[in-house]
């Protein structure tokens, strides 16, 4: 029995009837799939019966170990409509032999030992602990980045799949999802193949289609962006951003700390908007950002403290400061702070915005033959990564992509902070200068500056 035939037999076997857009997804072998979905399309349902699908498939495999499926969202109660439908497609089919009450986490155990659990995005760490046969991201554009990359790597051990359905998030970034969605829309080495289901693709909910009076009355209510997404799911392109040309995929990667190489610090001064510190190895010619402090309402001693329980911070051999940080305002300037509670020698000058905004995009481009980027990011430095449009920012408040005015062009002086540090840390370090500018009188020399400054 193949793929199709095998997949029809299980769905009659427990009534269900999927639509066309929804059967285009079922019937297709690639092995990981991104689904975008309007509002009513039958996502979470979608997301369920690719599960359903993949364990019957996976019975008729011989295996030593019982099958092990995840459900994932933002937290466990954004699992609870995929976790609901997968749990009335066993129950019809007589299969369950444990199930929880609770959803935070829930279990089911089936009569042939294969169990089902649901997992909160809100604790990353707990996916990395066993690897299962395949995985669930329930309203997955609400998830980070970093969440698809533990998947995929948990899968991989038994060569398991992935299925991530979600409606698009109309929010001022371009996300990850959107980004992936364009990514699996043509060939590509992630294994992956993307799909879309419109809203009026569920005649159950809307009978005419395309044309159904209630869809038109929605697209006439809204905006043609908002419409695409949230009921064509299809990313409608955004415009304005800074940095155009990062992309999670190219751009994020896991970049542990090495300790047997020096860290060089980019700080970014703000008490209202984001106190940004973004820690950067070098590496073969490549700039790595290991992780960052980014954080609100703290001061210069505050984060200090925060960055001297890093695992990296004794390996800081100096850093780069906005030219600002030398100010005082009626108490110690920043560049004093540093150098007198954190012992580290920073360096500073004056930078044009737009120059400065080049420098960076050129260290983002990819090398013509490696196809590596000059520069590239842990998923742990969330901050940056969404100002240049990767993801949610970490701020409970505020934060976002870094846009240029609508009207003017000009780049806005807000959710710029880690991409602002980075700046300066490669002004600095490519002896950058502007005209009538003196160079201060700490460089990066290559040499453990901070050490000396320490005394050591």
């Amino acid at each position: 029995m193949g793929l199709e035939e095998a997949t029809q037999y299980i769905f009659r076997a427990i009534g269900y009837e999927p639509t066309n857009a929804q059967w285009e997804v079922h019937r297709d072998p690639t092995r990981h799939k991104l689904v975008t979905g309007g509002e009513r399309a039958g996502k979470s349902r979608v997301n369920a019966m690719e599960i359903l699908k993949h364990w019957y498939v996976d019975k008729c495999i011989p295996k030593i170990e019982n099958g092990l499926y995840w459900l994932i969202g933002a937290d466990y109660e954004g699992c609870r409509g995929d976790w609901e439908h997968l749990v009335e497609a066993f129950a019809r089919l007589g299969q369950i032999k444990q199930l929880t009450k609770s959803i935070d986490p829930a279990l089911m155990v089936l009569t042939d030992g294969t169990q089902f659990v649901t997992k909160s995005a809100k604790y990353p760490e707990k996916i990395a602990t066993v690897a299962p046969d395949g995985i669930g991201g329930c309203e997955a554009a609400q998830l980070d980045y970093e969440i698809f990359l533990r998947s995929r790597s948990r899968v991989a051990e038994k060569r398991g799949f992935l299925s991530f359905t979600g409606t698009l998030e109309e929010e001022e970034y371009t996300s990850w999802y959107s980004e992936l969605y364009q990514v699996g829309q043509s060939h590509n080495n992630l294994e992956l193949k993307s799909f879309s289901i419109p809203s009026w693709s569920n005649k159950y909910v809307f009978p005419e289609g395309e044309n159904d009076p209630e869809i038109l009355k929605l697209k006439a209510g809204m905006t043609y962006e908002r419409f695409m997404e949230r009921f064509a799911g299809v990313p409608a392109p955004k415009t304005g951003r800074v940095i155009t040309e990062f992309a999670n995929v190219i751009h994020v990667k896991e970049c542990p700390f090495n300790k047997d190489l020096p860290v060089e610090i980019g700080i970014d001064v703000g008490f209202k908007g984001a106190y940004a510190v973004e820690a950067v190895q070098e590496v073969n010619g490549q700039f790595r950002g290991i992780d960052e402090v980014y954080l609100t309402g703290y001061v210069t001693e505050d984060v200090i403290t925060i960055c001297q329980k890093k695992p990296w911070w004794d390996n800081v051999i100096g850093g780069a400061i906005d030219i600002a940080g030398t100010q005082h305002q009626g108490m110690t300037s920043p560049v004093e702070v540093w150098g007198s509670k954190g012992k580290v020698a920073l360096v500073y000058k004056k930078v044009n915005v737009e120059d400065g905004i080049d420098l960076f995009r050129t260290q983002l481009k990819q090398h013509p033959v490696t196809l590596q980027a000059g520069f590239v990011f842990d998923p742990k430095c969330r901050g940056i990564i969404s100002e240049m449009g990767g993801g949610r920012s970490p701020l409970s408040e505020g934060g976002g992509i870094w846009m240029r005015d609508k009207n003017t062009g000009v780049a806005l002086r807000k959710n710029d902070h880690g991409c602002k540090a980075c700046i300066y840390l490669l002004a600095n370090k490519f002896l950058y200068t502007v005209k009538g500018d003196r160079l201060p009188h700490l460089r990066f020399t290559g040499e453990p500056a901070r050490q000396t400054f320490r005394g050591r």
